[in-house]
């Protein structure tokens, strides 16, 4: 049997339910150990509910603690540059949740802590492995459409984001944090 990773999630609201749910339930080559939200009743809770040995309050402490291999950020995109940097300086992997960062600058300081760490890094950029973009996109390379010059998207959820996550100093909002979708798949 092969070994399983041992997975921590930061961050248990919007997107972060969403992973540490599918970890814990879906993934057959990881095993979520740990879960990290400032809300300590979430956090709690969730490990309740889904049998994770070990719940934090700080993502410090889920950074800190040894049977915990990668860590993927789901945090509000205002924190994803400290817990990004702070995971990176672990020497963990990491996966983050999009967009990097509302500033350049501070997506630029991410990168340099990963690229000085040496980690694994991934960005949640999930429409680039789905089935139907990938064969566009080898529809496109095999010139079997001819050159594209307009690209036209649509985007929804399949549920009402929160108050707090359209606020522009804890989120990208609606533009940004859906929006950067439209941006990834047209570059691909």
């Amino acid at each position: 049997m092969k070994s399983r990773l041992n997975v921590g999630v930061v961050g248990l609201g919007r997107m972060g339910h969403v992973y540490a749910t599918n970890l814990a339930q879906r993934v057959p080559n990881a095993r979520l150990v740990a879960v990290a939200d400032i809300q300590a009743d979430v956090a709690k809770s969730f490990a309740e509910e889904y049998d994770v040995p070990r719940w934090y309050k700080s993502h410090h402490d889920l950074i800190n603690d040894k049977d915990v291999a990668a860590v993927v950020v789901a945090a509000p995109t205002s924190k994803h540059g400290e817990v990004v940097i702070d995971v990176a300086r672990s020497g963990k992997a990491i996966f983050c949740e999009k967009p990097l960062s509302t500033s350049l600058q501070e997506a630029e300081q991410m990168l340099k802590a990963v690229e000085a760490a040496g980690v694994f890094f991934q960005t949640g950029f999930q429409r680039r492995f789905d089935a139907g973009y990938v064969a566009a996109k080898k529809k496109v390379e095999a010139g079997e459409i001819g050159t594209p010059v307009l690209l036209q998207s649509t985007s929804r959820d399949p549920f009402r984001p929160s108050l707090e996550y359209c606020d522009p100093k804890v989120s990208g909002g609606m533009i940004a944090d859906f929006g950067i979708h439209d941006f990834d798949v047209a570059r691909l």
